[in-house]
């Protein structure tokens, strides 16, 4: 299997904005918490990446409703000019700390047709206790 790792343009909150962005992984927080945590939030990532909490409550995640909201949230952003294109492709590496637990790494991008052929592989299914 040939793995190719290029540099990628990100998109990514201004240094301004970054605090009113940052939100912890989607996966981490329920409906409940994340809408608790994006309250009076307009420019929180969680309203892209659990756009449910902008749905009547019960909502389901999976609906077309939420990925259309999640859409337009994420447009909201980019067009506010709260998230903006870097202007040079480079890699990322990202920190994140969590009650006192620190997790390193490098961001990458795929192909959806690398994704649909099963070379890549989902996250959830990386590590056996998942």
């Amino acid at each position: 299997m040939q793995f190719l790792a290029r540099p990628f343009t990100a998109l990514r909150p201004t240094a301004e904005s970054a605090a009113d962005v940052i939100a912890p992984p989607y996966d981490v927080v329920s409906t409940d918490e994340a809408r608790a945590l994006a309250a009076n939030r307009p420019a929180s990532f969680l309203h892209i990446s659990r756009p449910e909490i902008d749905l009547a409550p019960g909502s389901s995640p999976y609906a077309d409703a939420a990925y259309e909201r999640g859409a337009e949230n994420l447009a909201r952003l980019r067009e506010g000019g709260v998230l903006v294109r870097d202007r040079e492709p480079s890699f990322y590496v990202y920190r994140m700390v969590m009650n006192g637990r620190a997790q390193t790494g490098v961001a990458f991008a795929a192909s959806v047709a690398a994704y649909q052929a099963n070379r890549i592989q989902r996250h959830e299914l990386t590590r056996p206790d998942k």
